[in-house]
């Protein structure tokens, strides 16, 4: 029961880094091409 919630715990928290990751990721490419936008 234990050793279940603590993996079910880590598997989340790694899901959330990979969420965090790509959010951030894809937040960059927006900001990355609204610049390209305004200087063009």
């Amino acid at each position: 029961m234990d050793g279940k919630k603590g993996f079910s715990k880590r598997s989340g928290y790694q899901s959330f880094i990979a969420w965090e990751e790509s959010s951030l990721r894809f937040s960059f490419l927006l900001s990355e091409t609204a610049a390209a936008c305004l200087s063009a």
